[in-house]
């Protein structure tokens, strides 16, 4: 069935939120926009995020009737999460040096990532309409801390194994990030710049749109 307009529903942290941008786009606004081109129609965007969040508190969004209402209804969605599990079990890494801290973080904001799409398949079980999802793995805004680089690849690592269905497809913007260090971050050193949000659009744009190009 045609549809004159895509759904696009984006649910996450202050990545998503577009903390840093400013005035500029975020990268929710500027992939919706590449979208557009793409399909040539429009894109209606439902932005669910907040600054801070872990990734059970996004999972906990889920659960909400609006939210569901609007995955039900969606072609296209992205998540950010697991970013501030691992800032918030850094500190307390930095104080024990406890490996297990981090371990535990970051396999939990995995499996929470994980129930996430699960509750996706199970919203939609009733509906044939193709959609995908999109999953933003994660940049080391803190090179600074010993070891803080190799978490997050170890966590990067797993995220793309553990999603490898036709409709999933994970990011890999940790390579530019590294590369480009500040010239991606925001004055506040965690959150991106305008050209750090471009640089995540780009790299959701560049996954591809299958399978809505075959709807």
């Amino acid at each position: 069935m045609y549809k004159p307009f895509l759904i696009y529903t984006a649910l996450g942290d202050s990545l998503t939120k577009g903390r840093g941008a400013f005035f500029s786009p975020n990268f929710v606004q500027s992939y919706a926009q590449m979208a557009q081109e793409v399909f040539n129609k429009q894109v209606v965007v439902h932005n669910y995020s907040k600054g801070g969040l872990t990734s059970e508190q996004i999972l906990s969004m889920f659960f909400d009737p609006g939210i569901r209402y609007a995955i039900y209804h969606s072609d296209l969605l992205t998540i950010t999460a697991g970013g501030n599990d691992l800032l918030k079990a850094g500190k307390r890494f930095i104080l024990s040096r406890n490996d297990s801290v981090l371990n535990r973080a970051s396999n939990k904001a995995l499996k929470n990532i994980e129930k996430m799409i699960d509750e996706i398949a199970s919203i939609k079980s009733s509906t044939k309409a193709p959609y995908l999802i999109r999953i933003v793995d994660l940049y080391n805004p803190v090179p600074q801390v010993q070891d803080s680089d190799y978490w997050i690849r170890l966590f990067n690592y797993k995220l793309k194994k553990k999603f490898t269905r036709k409709n999933i497809a994970v990011t890999n913007i940790h390579p530019k990030f590294k590369k480009e260090k500040k010239k991606f971050l925001s004055v506040d050193g965690l959150h991106p710049n305008k050209r750090g949000y471009r640089t995540i659009a780009e790299n959701l744009h560049q996954l591809g749109y299958e399978p809505l190009l075959e709807g």
